[in-house]
């Protein structure tokens, strides 16, 4: 393996890049009639001007979708178990003592909801994988 460090698969300059190429690709997939040439020299400059702004959305996108699945899954699971306190507390066939136990542990699910993604960066909570 060389010295050369490689660019990492995401970083701001790769995607700009290929946004810029994908704009300039398409323009000039454009027939004559519909787009003249001068305007596709102009669609290419733009591409310069507007990769970055580009490609910066489609990474702040792709990181919102980057998630562990085990983090994904335990979040799923303390919806379901928020959903089912929320419908249970509502149904108003309990008891007292049943009410305030589920609100008791509704209490804590939100919380924890509340914090999941910063324990999971600090490490505080260890999500294992389901398989």
């Amino acid at each position: 393996m060389s010295g050369v460090d490689q660019p990492k698969p995401f970083n701001t300059t790769n995607v700009t890049a290929s946004v810029s190429g994908v704009l300039i690709g398409v323009a000039a997939l454009i027939p004559e009639d519909v787009l003249p040439t001068s305007a596709k020299g102009i669609i290419a400059m733009l591409a310069g001007i507007i990769s970055p702004y580009l490609a910066s959305l489609l990474v702040r996108w792709h990181r919102k979708l980057d998630i562990d699945p085990a983090l994904m899954d335990l979040k799923n699971r303390l919806q379901a178990d928020l959903d089912t306190q929320n419908t249970l507390l509502a149904s108003g066939n309990l008891t007292a003592s049943t009410v305030e136990a589920i609100q008791a542990k509704r209490e804590v699910t939100m919380v924890r909801m509340a914090s999941l993604n910063q324990d999971f960066n600090d490490g505080t909570i260890a999500v294992k994988s389901g398989e």
